[in-house]
């Protein structure tokens, strides 16, 4: 099952981009670049849990939008080329996304995300089992046998 998108366009121009840069790119581009930024997104993640992840907070949904605003924005599109992008905001905010998403990999604090549930492993094709008292969790049938309604009396 394909991975959806961790944000919308709306929320490119809530947490990143200006509206003119997200209205000049192509709704094609746009959306195959919140495809590319999601899956880059759990290139992160996927070693913490089984993908996909069907549910995320707010602060995944913030570095997806401000990853695709900067891709938007740093390309033909948005930016002149000879810009020094290194003291841009959003190129900074960019990187600071890089860093965290770095850090999770490494074992640090993961955002609240669900991810798929891992599959139960099937049991052997054709191979038997044998349900005893013990593997139920009776008792043995040392003593007295019968149940409660069986007419014999426990005389232990």
């Amino acid at each position: 099952m394909p991975q959806a998108p961790f944000c919308t366009r709306a929320d490119i121009t809530t947490f990143g981009a200006r509206a003119a840069a997200v209205d000049e790119a192509v709704v094609d581009v746009i959306n195959q670049t919140i495809q590319a930024r999601t899956d880059w997104i759990c290139s992160y993640l996927g070693d913490r849990g089984q993908l996909p992840i069907t549910a995320w907070d707010m602060s995944v949904r913030q570095a997806c939008a401000i990853a695709v605003a900067w891709d938007l924005t740093a390309g033909p599109i948005g930016r002149h080329p000879e810009d020094v992008t290194e003291n841009d905001p959003l190129y900074l905010r960019f990187k600071e996304i890089q860093r965290w998403l770095e850090k999770i990999a490494a074992g640090g604090t993961l955002p609240v995300v669900t991810f798929t549930p891992a599959p139960i492993p099937a049991g052997q094709a054709g191979a038997a089992s044998a349900v005893t008292d013990r593997s139920r969790g009776w008792q043995s049938r040392s003593g007295f046998s019968g149940g409660a309604f069986s007419g014999e009396r426990d005389e232990r």
